[in-house]
């Protein structure tokens, strides 16, 4: 039967991997994510262990290739997004974007901010 649990870490890589790993301790591996659920399925306890890694600093096609490279080596992979994308107006903040910050126009154009 699966399981699905909100859950929202707001940034912090190394509680989420920990907390994947227990879930994993329990009998439940990951099989879906969204903005803020995941969704388990029944496994044997401690089949599965996890990592979780910040690509967001890649740029799209290089996200792609990296994805591939460790499909190819067996692995598994889930896209996470940890952006709220919070929008003022016509513009859109993302905080974990390249250095502190990133504003994006609706328009396409990218400006950096902070």
């Amino acid at each position: 039967m699966r399981k699905r649990i909100f859950r929202y870490f707001g940034g912090l890589l190394k509680r989420q991997e920990q907390w994947l790993n227990e879930m994993a301790a329990k009998g439940y591996r990951l099989a879906g994510t969204t903005r803020f659920f995941y969704d388990f399925e029944p496994c044997e306890p401690s089949e599965y262990e996890y990592r979780v890694e910040f690509a967001a600093g890649m740029a799209y096609q290089d996200r792609l290739e990296y994805r591939e490279f460790l499909h190819s080596l067996g692995y598994r992979t889930f896209w996470k997004n940890v952006s709220l994308n919070i929008s003022f107006g016509k513009a859109k903040f993302r905080p974990w974007a390249n250095g502190t910050g990133n504003l994006q126009y609706r328009r396409g154009v990218t400006a950096k901010s902070f």
